[in-house]
């Protein structure tokens, strides 16, 4: 699907965000599979945990020109080593 502003699943997720600060949890729910799942992060105080904003200008075959935006969540364990990292990006043609 696009990811344009103006997409479906643009349209369905912002419905689905709306729906829930609203507290309207019916519609919310009824916009859920079946089989949805869900993952949340934190980066609370005291929580080992981090949130990086990247932006990374590339240049080169096979999409020429372009910037990489990511947001990237990462927790810790005891050792202070990655336990998960959760990657999200989306590119701009410059």
């Amino acid at each position: 699907m696009s990811h344009s502003s103006d997409s479906r699943a643009v349209k369905l997720a912002r419905a689905h965000v709306e729906a829930w600060a609203q507290k309207d949890f019916e519609t919310a729910r009824n916009g859920l599979a079946t089989d949805v799942t869900a993952s949340q992060s934190s980066t609370m105080p005291g929580i080992p945990r981090a949130e990086l904003m990247v932006t990374t200008p590339v240049d080169g075959p096979p999409f020429g020109k372009l910037t990489i935006h990511n947001a990237r969540l990462y927790r810790f364990d005891d050792n202070d080593k990655i336990a998960a990292e959760q990657v999200i990006f989306y590119t701009t043609p410059d």
